[in-house]
């Protein structure tokens, strides 16, 4: 695995990675900023600020039916898993391939 370069790490972004994490797995009922603070260890208001950029990117969105929660997108869940599958797909095949190649030696 290749070295990291200090150098390149983005306070900021690695913020907005964190804030990411903590939206998995309440994508059910969402998850209050608030929460996502005291989880964190984020400043309530650079969680905030993180979600708007989630937000705007399409990663995360305020819950439609759960008022102050927030939780990952269904238009980026659904890209992710799309994502998953074509790249299972491939591993399918590759498999299929090297089975067809062992019956033919």
């Amino acid at each position: 695995m290749a070295e990291i370069n200090l150098n390149y790490i983005s306070d900021n972004v690695q913020r907005t990675l964190k804030v990411q994490e903590a939206l998995q797995g309440h994508e059910l009922m969402g998850i209050t900023p608030g929460n996502i603070a005291k989880q964190t260890g984020i400043t309530p208001s650079n969680v905030t600020r993180c979600l708007h950029n989630l937000a705007h990117h399409g990663t995360a969105e305020r819950h439609p039916t759960v008022e102050g929660r927030w939780r990952l997108s269904v238009s980026y869940l659904i890209r992710t898993a799309n994502s998953l599958v074509v790249e299972m797909d491939k591993v399918h095949a590759k498999m299929v391939e090297i089975k067809r190649y062992q019956v033919l030696r």
